[in-house]
Parts: structure tokens; sequence; C-alpha cells
């Protein structure tokens, strides 16, 4: 059951939103390593990163 104080859009980004940023999150890891340094194959992943959370 829905709790009545928590917001629609709170309990979207509880639900859906963060599981679906923890992926893009995991894919950037997966392709660019964990280390430090300037990742070019990222590059994509991370507009769409800035574009998921601007959303």
């Amino acid at each position: 059951m829905p709790n009545p104080t928590i917001s629609k859009a709170l309990e979207g980004w509880r639900t859906s939103s963060r599981s679906k940023l923890d992926e893009l999150l995991k894919a950037h890891h997966e392709v660019g390593g964990g280390g430090r340094g300037r990742r070019y194959a990222t590059e994509q992943i991370n507009h769409a990163y800035l574009v998921a959370v601007s959303a």
C-alpha cells in the first residue's frame, strides 16, 4: 500500500528511477573500469546519465 506521506515522485524514484540509474552506473563501470583517469569510451553513457538525472 502506498505511503500517503510520500509524494508520487519520491515513490517513483525509490522504485523504478533509482534502478535505471544504477543500471547506467553499472554499464559505465563495465565499459570504463573502476580506476582513475579519463575514459573516452564512456562519453555516451555519461550523456545518457545526465539526461536520465535531469528528467
